[in-house]
């Protein structure tokens, strides 16, 4: 009765440890292959992170953070497989982030992930500059004719095209009312 019982339990052993390793062999099989990063660059405001690029994956999603731990970190999804980098911008100037990627497959509605490559630390010495704008700020003008009562916001108007003597002025003159076509 005990050989019985211990041919049982090798038999129930070999099976469950061929089932348990086939099914982690499978699921592994359904994961798409990890990438790795070949090179980081600080931008202005921002850092450039550049990856190896596969043919067999969707896309990637680049991971950052200030803290070597990942907490409170940010995720960007990059849905052009060809392209191997992706620029983060609007981060905090004179800070260290830390970057990993990682890509991704579609399997029906889910998204399949690899594991995350090794983080690299990237420098953010220079915050983004801001593009200034040389257009003058033109103020509103208004139009009107010196014998009528009603002034315009358009020297375009129908009413106003026919005047001869127009004057025009930063601000509407005052105990005129405004034009119903124009306004």
């Amino acid at each position: 009765m005990k050989k019985l019982i211990s041919v049982l339990l090798s038999i129930i052993s070999v099976f469950v440890f061929t089932f348990s390793f086939g099914a982690s062999a499978f699921a592994d099989s359904n994961k798409p292959k990890a990438t790795y990063i070949t090179g980081t660059s600080a931008v202005a405001g921002g850092f450039k992170v550049k990856y190896k690029t596969y043919d067999s994956v969707d896309g990637y999603q680049v991971r950052y953070s200030t803290s070597k731990k990942f907490k409170d970190d940010k995720r960007v999804k990059v849905k052009d497989k060809t392209k191997g980098s992706k620029t983060v911008k609007g981060l905090k100037a004179k800070t260290t982030y830390y970057v990993k990627v990682r890509t991704y497959k579609k399997d029906g509605d889910k998204t399949v992930y690899s594991s995350w490559c090794d983080s690299e630390p990237i420098y953010v010495s220079k915050s983004e500059t801001k593009k200034s704008s040389n257009k003058k700020k033109t103020s509103a003008k208004y139009y009107w004719v010196s014998n009528s009562k009603v002034y315009h916001k358009s020297k375009n108007c129908r009413i106003l095209k026919h005047s001869k003597s127009i004057s025009s002025g930063a601000k509407a003159p005052s105990g005129r009312k405004l034009c119903k076509v124009c306004g």
